[in-house]
């Protein structure tokens, strides 16, 4: 899994992921960086409509070149975080 760190590397038809905060991913397809304000960009979602993203997103939550194992990493690491909050929870509450 590579993540984006320059806009001006991706090509039409590049597919990506976003990695969301809650453990969740998206999947999209890079289309093209915005006509007339190069700060944001185009990208076609599953529903294959087309979202317009600010560059520096793209910078923070999107990758490139992703497996079937990066996606199960992903969840099994929020899974993990969660875990860990749900314990020191427990921990603080005393037992």
């Amino acid at each position: 899994m590579i993540p984006i760190l320059d806009i001006k590397d991706l090509k039409p038809g590049q597919k990506m992921i976003e990695v969301r905060g809650d453990g969740n991913v998206n999947f999209y397809t890079f289309l093209m960086i915005h006509p007339e304000n190069d700060r944001y960009v185009f990208l076609m979602n599953m529903l294959k409509t087309a979202d317009r993203f600010y560059k520096e997103d793209i910078y923070k939550r999107f990758y490139t070149d992703y497996s079937e194992q990066d996606l199960i990493m992903i969840k099994r690491n929020h899974a993990l975080k969660i875990l860990e909050e749900c314990d020191k929870a427990l921990a603080e509450l005393g037992e």
